[in-house]
């Protein structure tokens, strides 16, 4: 998902297609943005390289599961390690839900934390991002809506990959009838459809005609017009 790679999402499509096929009836692939024992997934990661991969968890085959803060890109913070929490440490710091004292997480005075808060002016809460209709935390309750109200993008719905090819950035697969395109990369891409379609949700910038043009860093959900 970095705007500079050279990868392909290839190995990751035939590495989770091998899991189903032995999983069969009795699993379900999970996909997570993190947890206590991993670095938070906004290092090293600008917001539209985050935006793509939320995109792409949250429609692809999977059952998404989401770490506290990863909603509204929490930062991970290297701390000293604290009960053998090493540089897992900065992972486990309270939610950040205002501005106001210990970002709203506690009225305690902040040395009596387990761990402090970001002292960073300018870090991320929920209050100003339920404020901004733009915000990270807004575009992933967008998505969620629209996997709610699609059963295409379902946890149990089939999924055919569309598009995948070593040395193209662009990745596509169909999830039941609608179409799911995500570009990760600083190039606008084509994408030749099997049909007559119309977008129902995007972030980035994608225009449709006989193909889809898929700006960079951009995600399109596309459903057919029958």
């Amino acid at each position: 998902f970095s705007p500079n790679g050279k990868g392909t999402m290839k190995n990751f499509v035939e590495y989770t297609a091998y899991l189903y096929d032995q999983m069969g009836n009795k699993g379900m692939f999970t996909t997570a943005t993190g947890s206590h024992d991993e670095i938070r997934m906004s290092i090293h990661k600008d917001e539209a390289m985050i935006r793509c991969i939320w995109a792409f968890l949250l429609t692809y085959k999977n059952v998404p599961f989401v770490y506290y803060g990863d909603e509204i890109g929490m930062m991970y913070r290297w701390l000293p390690t604290k009960e053998g929490g090493y540089h897992r440490t900065g992972t486990r710091t309270p939610m950040q839900w205002d501005d106001s004292k210990n970002l709203g997480f506690s009225t305690a005075d902040a040395e009596q934390l387990y761990l402090p808060v970001d002292p960073n002016p300018g870090n991320a809460t929920v209050a100003a991002q339920e404020a901004d209709p733009d915000s990270m935390l807004n575009h992933i309750r967008k998505v969620l809506a629209l996997r709610r109200e699609n059963a295409d993008l379902g946890a149990y719905t089939d999924m055919t990959v569309y598009h995948a090819e070593a040395g193209d950035r662009l990745f596509a697969v169909k999830r039941g009838e609608m179409l799911v395109a995500v570009n990760p990369s600083l190039e606008e891409k084509c994408l030749k459809l099997d049909g007559k379609y119309e977008i129902v949700y995007v972030f980035g910038e994608a225009e449709l005609a006989e193909e889809l043009k898929v700006g960079k860093q951009t995600m399109a959900v596309l459903k057919p017009v029958k």
